[in-house]
């Protein structure tokens, strides 16, 4: 249980983040967005993380996926290296992140803790979502070792 907590807490925080990187200004047509890994690691959440037992931190862009990386220290505990990586997918214009592998000072998840979290993520994300995304249809996302870059379209604004 201490494993999913610790795992869920930075899952959370990343989410947040990697929705704020999707979320787009209104205009009209299609947009496309970028968001590199330098600015990433150097936002607020990253360099300083809420928790205070979590340091460290390091987001590195992968082609196709985020890796996660961090090191989690209990009160009282040893430091824990912490990795999770995630991997999008587009559905019905939205992008959901999907937790693909975890692990905890190199013990990997169970494939039932990730289903859990998962879950725990989706809604999360669809809340998100809901709330900060302005109409319009993601319609391309796509990572390499730099940046993050999403094609969204857009609806004419009519007057």
């Amino acid at each position: 249980m201490k494993f999913l907590s610790k795992l869920a807490a930075s899952v959370m925080v990343a989410l947040v983040f990697l929705g704020a990187a999707c979320s787009v200004a209104a205009a009209a047509a299609v947009e496309t967005h970028t968001i590199t890994e330098e600015q990433i690691n150097a936002a607020y959440w990253v360099t300083h993380p809420a928790r205070r037992g979590v340091s460290d931190r390091r987001v590195d862009l992968q082609p196709n996926q985020v890796v996660l990386t961090e090191t989690w220290t209990r009160r009282g505990g040893e430091p824990e290296q912490v990795v999770a990586i995630f991997v999008p997918r587009l559905e019905d214009g939205r992008v959901y992140w999907t937790l693909t592998a975890a692990t905890v000072d190199g013990e990997p998840a169970s494939p039932e803790l990730l289903a859990q979290i998962n879950t725990r993520i989706s809604s999360a994300w669809a809340n998100y979502f809901r709330r900060q995304l302005k109409a319009g249809r993601v319609t391309a996302i796509a990572i390499d070792d730099a940046a993050i870059t999403l094609t969204v379209e857009r609806e004419a604004a009519t007057n």
